[in-house]
């Protein structure tokens, strides 16, 4: 039904924000040039090759993104090489909370 009305809150119920998040958009940053070129950078040095997670598991994967360490919405600076990690895309999924964190 394309025109389903919203269902009521009462008022002093608070707004329920999907997965916990902040509704700030970082996706203009992501798209920007100097993320893309520090990225690519960052991606580039042989000490970035593997992902820093599958590392840690004694698995070396490949990585294929970098992910800064503390989010932009929480005051990290995204173009820090402190800040960046190398994660593969499974990872970064599991980090940015796109798939459920399975436990081995």
């Amino acid at each position: 039904m394309p025109n389903a009305p919203k269902p009521n809150r009462p008022f002093w119920v608070p707004e329920r924000v999907p997965f916990g998040r902040r509704t700030t958009n970082t996706s203009d940053f992501f798209n920007s040039r100097p993320w893309r070129n520090k990225s690519k950078e960052f991606k580039s040095r042989e000490e970035n090759k593997f992902c820093l997670h599958c590392l840690k598991k004694g698995i070396e994967t490949k990585s294929e993104v970098c992910s800064p360490i503390v989010r932009i919405e929480n005051g990290g600076d995204p173009l820090s090489d402190e800040n960046l990690e190398p994660l593969c895309k499974p990872c970064h999924k599991i980090k940015s909370g796109k798939i459920p964190h399975i436990k081995n």
